[in-house]
């Protein structure tokens, strides 16, 4: 029959099927109807249990044989159908109470016991369900499916069954919950909330650990350490994708690499009876921490200038996603293309993630230039200024400094060029000699009408104050009036020339 038309039981809704027949006709399960049908006409109660029982078996087999495929929806269908098979039983048992020639305290233990059985199939049933969601990324379908699972086994528990399974799988599946919705909470970037949840979800997995168990429960005590390592591996990735959203990027590589450890050990530890698929998923999650590790480790070489590093370490990232779309490739899921797309489109961005790690080295080296040039500079001006007499340490003295001799400068230059126009005037009313005069004044004009300024201003006043004071020199101060004596006097004082 086709899966797409397939009814599930009451409370049991039909998963997506990943191929066209879910149960091909079967002769086996043909002949168990007929026998359901054969005894419950005949009022035959212990025949009609054990055709039941019969059939849930082959519904069971096949279930398990779809689940070690990784076909979880079809799993899920199946074990769906034995749960309603198993509910029908009681039912029929209990209308036939009274007609029954069984021992009727027997008969009521039987239904109760074939009730408790309908709840553990529909427990696992959901929780087929639940593996369906998780792997197909659908998180809020997989919560539904753990909470339909979660209510499932505590009604076995609570319809009398007394086996440990019916504890252990309502308290695993309640952990699973927990680690759903902290996926989603991480989803979400609500790192908090996630940490809360995945510590529940610990908390639980420890108190399965804690329970006491049959020694030769191997299996049991595998899976619990499995368990264990998965919640880890998941808080660690929680905590490292807060970090790095704080752009705490040390503290996250610290928690990647932790979670890259948990994951191989995960890979290390799968026991004998896991499928290929369990191996398969675990790998594809382990290359996309590994990559993300990579990324986080090429940040934490960029913010340390480390240029080669980070390159290096992006590449790698590179390779582990393109090693990681190829594993999703192996899944036996239908979303196995989507994942794979995914994979390889954040590899490719990488390459631009590379071209933008060059562009940044560029321009940090141009800046280290620029900073080496002001450094010289600066030292430059420290030392010019400690030349002149002038101590300073730090960049903000010198600048200080300088601008306090900036307007020294600006305020001599200023009494330099009044002086000389003063003098210029001096000398053409005095009655010196006309060419002596008009030499004198060629070299007076030539301070004040300069285009010289600041320190240049300066060194060109006092080569000019030179000659006047060597032309003053050579006619005698007989020969030149008071007023040009004391103003060449001023003159040689403010260029730094003693009269």
């Amino acid at each position: 029959m086709a899966t797409e038309s397939m009814q599930t039981p009451s409370g049991v809704p039909a998963q997506p099927s990943t191929r066209q027949e879910v149960i091909p006709p079967s002769a086996r399960a043909g002949v168990l109807q007929e026998a359901l049908v054969s005894t419950l006409g005949s009022n035959d109660f212990p025949g009609y249990a054990l055709a039941a029982r019969e059939l849930e078996s082959v519904y069971f087999d096949q279930a398990s044989s779809e689940m070690d495929s990784g076909r979880f929806s079809d799993a899920a269908n199946l074990l769906g159908l034995a749960a309603q098979v198993a509910r029908d039983s009681a039912a029929v048992l209990e209308d036939g109470l009274a007609d029954s020639p069984e021992d009727l305290d027997r008969l009521r233990e039987r239904i109760v016991e074939t009730r408790a059985h309908g709840d553990m199939l529909e427990g696992l049933s959901h929780f087929a369900g639940w593996l369906a969601s998780i792997v197909g990324g659908r998180l809020p379908e997989a919560l539904s499916a753990a909470g339909r699972s979660r209510e499932a086994f505590a009604k076995a528990i609570a319809h009398g069954s007394t086996r440990k399974n019916a504890q252990f799988f309502q308290q695993m599946v309640s952990a699973f919950e927990q680690m759903t919705r902290a996926m989603d909470a991480l989803r979400r970037l609500e790192f908090a909330a996630a940490s809360m949840l995945a510590q529940r979800a610990q908390a639980l997995i420890e108190g399965l650990a804690t329970e006491p168990a049959d020694d030769e429960d191997t299996d049991q005590h595998a899976l619990i350490r499995l368990m264990l390592d998965n919640v880890e591996a998941l808080f660690a990735k929680v905590t490292y994708r807060s970090r790095r959203a704080g752009s705490d990027h040390k503290g996250a590589l610290y928690h990647a690499e932790r979670a890259c450890a948990l994951i191989e050990r995960q890979i290390e530890n799968l026991p004998s009876f896991a499928p290929p698929w369990a191996r398969a998923f675990v790998r594809l999650e382990l290359g996309v921490v590994q990559a993300e590790c990579a990324q986080i480790a090429a940040t934490v070489a960029q913010d340390e200038h480390r240029w080669e590093d980070a390159m290096t370490l992006y590449e790698e990232a590179r390779l582990r996603l393109f090693a990681a779309a190829r594993t999703a490739l192996d899944l036996p899921i239908a979303s196995a293309p989507l994942i794979q797309e995914s994979l390889m489109t954040q590899a490719t961005g990488l390459e631009a993630t590379i071209g933008r790690c060059l562009a940044q080295r560029a321009m940090w080296r141009e800046n280290q230039a620029l900073r080496a040039e002001l450094d010289s500079l600066r030292r430059a001006v420290i030392d010019g200024l400690k030349g002149a007499g002038v101590t300073v340490t730090t960049s903000a003295e010198a600048a200080s400094s300088v601008e306090q001799t900036t307007m020294i400068v600006n305020r001599l230059e200023a009494e330099i060029r009044s002086t000389a126009s003063n003098l210029e005037a001096a000398i053409n009313d005095s009655n010196l000699d006309a060419q002596l005069r008009a030499s004198l004044l060629e070299v007076v004009r030539d301070i004040s009408s300069s285009e010289d300024q600041g320190v240049s201003f300066l060194a060109h006043a006092k080569r000019a104050a030179r000659v006047i004071a060597g032309t003053m020199q050579k006619i005698g101060e007989s020969a030149a009036n008071v007023a040009i004596a004391n103003l060449t006097d001023t003159l040689l004082r403010l260029v730094g020339i003693s009269p």
